[in-house]
């Protein structure tokens, strides 16, 4: 036993090790919202383990050990064959708009790396089904080896490339296929394989490992194509692999956190200016307008809360392809307007607003067919406000901390027209990104019907109460991932960057949610007394962590990770409690469900993963936690446990 939980652990720690190498791989051969479809494709082999498992139990429980050693080798080479293979899928997601078969490569996508998550869940998901008694203790080495392989990543990343991080967790993965897999029961044909991979990984190794092949959009792979071009300089971290200048094409940024342009950013900013002092913004133009007013309207937010009149306080220059706000922390005088306007006379500027502006003084020099900027912020400032932001063809609402998607401009009643153009140069009027992400959340639904649920209404069933067990897990399953994720994108504030925040969070959760189940029958025997922990901790944090981290986020990088972890332990703590508590009444009363279990609550956490994310953009993080929290409730009182 004590080799089949360290064997959990490796395994456990290179999968989740794995999945943040490919949130980091793709983001540099294509894009930053890539990071989603990952934490879904993660889960979805999860789920269709617990598929696989159910339908063939019977064969493969007499012979756990090898079909442990197994699955974990597969893992191994499927984690570099995929990482191959994943590269040379000719998607292209600038030209998901108007080609179609772009959708079809995006499947072979999710299906091509949703191999290797396969392999490492049916090697948890074997040893919780087939060696039951030891259910609490599995789970907590599992989600230990997950919080241990997250950290383990980002400190990869520091020292070496992605593709000698890649090869470290590969040999992860093989240290548990020979630990499970070189008992008496181990047979020739297995240890062969084993030591081949041995020697490939080795050759791969010393070759440097494989190649990264961004795609042919982005700046690096256009700057190369020029004669006599070569790369002088490279630098890698867990931040990215950095080259060129990363310009931000068509929709490319629409999923993208940024608290540099929210309500509470903009306030913050005015505040540690002098009396008099300036704030200025320039950002590319877009057209038709969407970002300018964008930002326009959350200055104009940030004022209005201070109790001033945000249209004494700003002004908006426009050039042929930029526009700049200048926000004062006090009113604009007569002379700063003559100063303005001779400024922009001199240079050929548009003025595009300022106080008492009339509509004569815009579009002079760089012309539109509508003063859109000057209409748009004039309705912003007036009575109306409301019904203008809902019929405008964009969401330029103002952005904040609990929704800081400053490039989310999508609004599904303008996507016919733009299909529509989407031949005629419309699809740069559209957040692509969005649409993918859309699109994973679909193929998610379908493919995981069809991994999970489909052939597990096969399984002949042994039991009864089936649909009150099932609806348990799925509950749990969602519940638990719209927590994580919400965490991980307030985190991201705190901490600074993506990456830092899905690694503190993620480890952290995961370790302490071990603890938790490890704990959980001196604990809390019953789930409901875990549900309270939950619903009370998160409640309060909810309230508390933008003040908290308002004062602390000034502090050194080793204090707010420290703090992270120490935050996030008590909440993931009992967060830990309700799925191991469940299996182990299904151990007990009815065995034959626990692969049924592991899959139903497989496949919630696909569909939570990216319909978390969806959820975020519309409504808030704070409105995602809080239908976790009403998710919780919701199984608890199912009393499955």
């Amino acid at each position: 036993m004590r080799r089949l939980f360290f064997a959990t652990l490796l395994v456990s720690a290179a999968a989740i090790g794995y999945e943040i190498l490919l949130m980091r791989v793709l983001s540099i051969v294509q894009w930053h919202h890539f990071a989603y479809m990952i934490i879904s494709l993660a889960l979805l082999g999860y789920g269709a383990s617990g598929t696989f498992i159910a339908l063939f139990r019977r064969t493969l429980e007499p012979h756990f050990e090898a079909a442990f050693a197994l699955c974990a080798l597969l893992f191994s080479v499927a984690m570099v064959a995929c990482f191959v293979i994943g590269q040379c899928v000719p998607f292209n997601a600038l030209e998901i708009i108007w080609d179609r078969t772009q959708f079809l490569y995006l499947s072979l996508l999710y299906l091509v790396f949703f191999v290797p998550f396969f392999f490492a869940a049916c090697c948890i998901g074997l040893a919780l089904t087939c060696r039951s008694q030891a259910i609490s203790r599995i789970y907590f080495f599992d989600l230990l080896g997950a919080g241990a392989g997250a950290m383990l990543a980002i400190g990869l990343l520091f020292v070496s490339y992605p593709q000698a991080a890649l090869l470290i967790l590969v040999a992860l993965a093989l240290i548990a296929s020979r630990l499970v897999g070189s008992g008496e029961t181990a047979q020739w044909p297995l240890t062969l394989a084993q030591f081949a991979w041995i020697l490939v990984v080795a050759v791969v190794a010393f070759g440097g490992g494989p190649s990264l092949k961004p795609s042919e959009f982005k700046g690096l792979s256009q700057a190369l194509e020029v004669v006599d071009s070569e790369v002088l300089a490279e630098a890698s971290s867990p931040l990215g692999l950095l080259d060129s200048f990363a310009a931000a094409g068509s929709g490319v940024q629409a999923l993208n956190e940024s608290y540099l342009y929210t309500v509470e950013a903009l306030r913050e900013y005015l505040s540690d200016l002098k009396p008099g002092g300036l704030l200025a913004i320039t950002r590319w133009i877009k057209s038709p307008p969407r970002d300018n007013l964008k930002l326009a309207a959350t200055a104009i937010e940030a004022l209005a809360q201070t109790g001033v009149e945000p249209g004494q306080q700003l002004v908006v220059i426009r050039s042929w392809n930029t526009v700049t706000l200048l926000v004062k922390n006090t009113e604009f005088s007569g002379n700063d307007i003559d100063r303005i306007r001779e400024f922009a006379n001199t240079r050929s500027f548009d003025t595009a607003y300022f106080p008492g502006m009339d509509v004569a003084d815009t579009n002079r020099f760089n012309l539109l067919d509508e003063p859109w900027l000057y209409d748009g912020i004039h309705a912003m400032l007036g009575d109306d406000a409301d019904a203008w932001f809902a019929a405008y063809k964009y969401f330029v609402e103002p952005a904040t901390d609990d929704r800081p998607y400053f490039s989310h401009f999508f609004k599904w009643r303008t996507l016919p027209e733009v299909l529509s153009l989407r031949t005629a140069g419309g699809a740069g009027l559209i957040e692509w990104a969005y649409l993918i992400v859309v699109a994973t959340l679909v193929q998610a639904v379908v493919v995981g019907c069809l991994l999970i649920l489909v052939p597990l209404s096969r399984v002949r069933r042994t039991w009864s109460g089936g649909l009150r067990y099932g609806s348990y897990f799925l509950l749990l399953g969602l519940a638990f991932l719209f927590v994580e994720i919400a965490f991980i994108q307030k985190f991201t504030l705190f901490l600074g960057h993506p990456l830092y925040a899905i690694a503190v969070v993620l480890a952290s959760f995961l370790v302490f949610a071990g603890a938790g189940s490890a704990c959980s029958t001196r604990i809390a025997r019953k789930s409901s007394i875990a549900v309270a922990g939950i619903v009370g901790i998160a409640f309060i944090y909810v309230q508390v962590l933008p003040l908290l981290f308002g004062w602390l986020i000034g502090t050194a990088d080793s204090l707010r990770i420290l703090l992270s972890v120490v935050l996030i332990a008590p909440l993931a703590f009992f967060m830990g409690m309700p799925f191991p508590l469940g299996l182990r009444r299904l151990a007990e009363e009815a065995p034959d469900f626990v692969p049924w279990a592991w899959g139903i609550n497989g496949f919630a956490s696909v569909v939570s993963a990216v319909l978390a994310t969806l959820l975020a953009i519309h409504f808030g993080f704070t409105a995602v936690i809080a239908l976790a929290l009403l998710l919780y409730v919701a199984a608890a009182s199912l009393r499955v446990v």
